[in-house]
This record gives C-alpha cells, structure tokens and sequence, in this order.
C-alpha cells in the first residue's frame, strides 16, 4: 500500500522530497525484510536519481540501516553529477563503514568502480583506508 502512495508522490516534483525523506525514515525504522528494503531503495533511485538530494540521504541511511548494501549498490547512481566534495563524502563514509564491517569490501569496490573516479582519487583512497584500519587495530590492542 505504502508503495503505491511513495511511487505517486515521488513522480510529482512538489512532494518528491518530502516522500523520499519518508520512506528514509521507514528504512531507518526497520520494519521491512532486506528485499523490500532494496525495492524502497530501487524505488528511490528511480525516481529521485538526478535530485541533489538523494546522496545526502542515502549516505545518512548507511549510517542508521541494517541492509546497507542496497544502498551502497545505489550510491553510484545518485552520485553521477556529484560534486567533488560529496564523492569524498562518500569515500569518507565507506572507509569508516570498511574499518567497522570488512564483509562491505566488495560491493564498496563495486560501487566505487562506478564513481568514475581519478587513479589519484582510487590511490589516495586506498591509503587513506589502510591508515584507518591500521589505526582502529592499534586502538583495539592499547590497554
């Protein structure tokens, strides 16, 4: 029922933001299984890809949602007319998601490969992420 109402109030421009913020906040709640919480997400997408703000809300459901992959599949998309300070956005947000939860690597790399970004970029991130997890192990062994 609820889907059918977002799909209506995504394609009028009036409320698009408005329904994709509510259906945010239903992912946040958890009350969906994994798989309909990838059809909220490919709904999102859909509709709402070129909007300015859907990165910002996807990269604030990878902080607070339990199936964050859908998510993390989507991010590239909304992510195509970027700016360069919300791509390192994103890279900031998967390194720190990679030193919590390694199980992530793959559909990160995945979706990086999608972020069309410099060797300069991909390099500086790798190192960035091998500072992060050698500083996160080192505080796990302080006393």
């Amino acid at each position: 029922m609820y889907i059918s109402t977002s799909i209506a109030q995504l394609r009028d421009e009036d409320t698009r933001m408005e329904a994709a913020t509510c259906l945010a906040r239903r992912l946040q709640s958890q009350v969906d299984s994994a798989s309909d919480s990838a059809a909220v997400v490919r709904l999102m997408c859909a509709h709402c890809a070129s909007d300015e703000f859907l990165l910002d809300l996807f990269l604030e459901l990878l902080e607070s949602v339990e199936y964050k992959e859908p998510i993390i599949h989507s991010i590239a998309l909304s992510a195509v007319d970027a700016t360069e300070q919300q791509v390192q956005a994103v890279l900031d947000a998967y390194r720190e998601l990679l030193v919590q939860d390694r199980a992530f690597l793959v559909p990160i790399v995945g979706s990086i490969s999608e972020l069309h970004l410099t060797t300069d970029q991909v390099c500086l991130w790798c190192v960035r992420f091998a500072f992060a997890r050698c500083s996160a192990r080192s505080s796990a062994l302080s006393p």
